[in-house]
């Protein structure tokens, strides 16, 4: 994995523009954004699926969420339990999607 810095402005509709290197290869690939600024606490953050949820971190957490992202650990027994029930229950037809039992 390659990681490359470039330097972009968010403009005024919230948005980055990149250019890639042509040294860079067709693919897919992850973007992380980071920038600084105050940004005082709207509300307490709670896990969700909110778009616009942040969370501060350190550097050093920073760095560390990163790790865990690309190196995760080990399944523990529930996790297994649960991937060998949902493989065990999935059906492979066309309509699994409607049709599908826990």
């Amino acid at each position: 994995m390659y990681a490359i810095e470039l330097p972009v402005e968010i403009d005024h509709t919230h948005q980055i523009h990149l250019q890639l290197p042509d040294t860079v290869k067709v693919g897919k690939a992850k973007v992380i954004v980071m920038y600084e600024e105050s940004m005082p606490s709207q509300k307490p953050f709670k896990f969700g699926l909110d778009d616009f949820d942040v969370i501060n971190l350190s550097g050093r957490d920073w760095r560390w969420m990163l790790d865990l992202l690309d190196n995760p650990n080990q399944p523990n027994q529930k996790m297994t339990a649960a991937l060998k029930k949902y493989q065990n229950a999935k059906h492979d037809d066309s309509d699994t999607l409607f049709n599908w039992q826990p």
